[in-house]
């Protein structure tokens, strides 16, 4: 008599990786845990996978698409203290120079502006992120 294999947690999201993912993306998730008979397993979506995307689908859609990159490792803020900097938030229009946002490194804020005048389409960190050089951050439709 053959025993019967119980499936494991790796191997039951093995099989629902895609249905994960395509959730993840749908929800505008970046992390996501899942926990099954006291195993814990959390999956992160890679930032430069999903811009790498993002860009090959750009020319079917004939837009033009200019992602922001962090310059720093920081922290990615939204808002300062300094109450004449207005945060954003995706559907705004913005001009080139604005400040978009910033990135705390060292305890001091590092603006981070606007390459081209146009569009925030999407926001792609979450205030309080730790982002990476060259991470994106911020997609502006031009």
């Amino acid at each position: 008599m053959e025993k019967e294999k119980k499936k494991t947690l790796t191997h039951i999201l093995k099989d629902e990786i895609p249905e994960i993912i395509s959730f993840m993306e749908e929800n505008k998730l970046r992390e996501m845990e899942i926990e099954e008979d006291g195993k814990k397993v959390r999956i992160r979506r890679n930032y430069f996978h999903h811009e790498k995307k993002k860009e090959e689908t750009k020319g079917e859609n004939k837009l033009s698409v200019v992602p922001v990159n962090s310059q720093l490792v920081g922290i990615f803020r939204l808002d300062s203290t300094d109450e004449s900097i207005v945060p954003i938030k995706e559907g705004d229009e913005v001009i080139e120079g604005q400040t978009l946002c910033f990135i705390e490194s060292m305890g001091l804020l590092h603006h981070v502006k606007s390459p081209a005048r146009g569009f925030v389409v999407e926001i792609l960190a979450s205030d309080g992120d730790v982002v990476e050089y060259g991470q994106p951050i911020i997609n502006i439709q031009i």
